[in-house]
């Protein structure tokens, strides 16, 4: 998994990030565990650092 640990400033950078392996949990009684493969946040990105209200890392 990665996690963002800088805010980007300008470009995005794998600097930003750091990687992280966690256990998978085991679904409960109701639920199903999902397994994305390809997720974009480029627009909240890109949105995330024209906006000065932003109040991430």
């Amino acid at each position: 998994m990665a996690c963002l640990v800088l805010r980007p400033v300008g470009l995005i950078a794998e600097s930003n990030f750091e990687w992280m392996q966690e256990p998978i949990p085991t679904p409960g009684e109701g639920q199903i565990l999902v397994r994305n493969i390809y997720l974009s946040l480029v627009q909240q990105i890109e949105d995330s650092n024209r906006s000065p209200s932003w109040n991430g890392i």
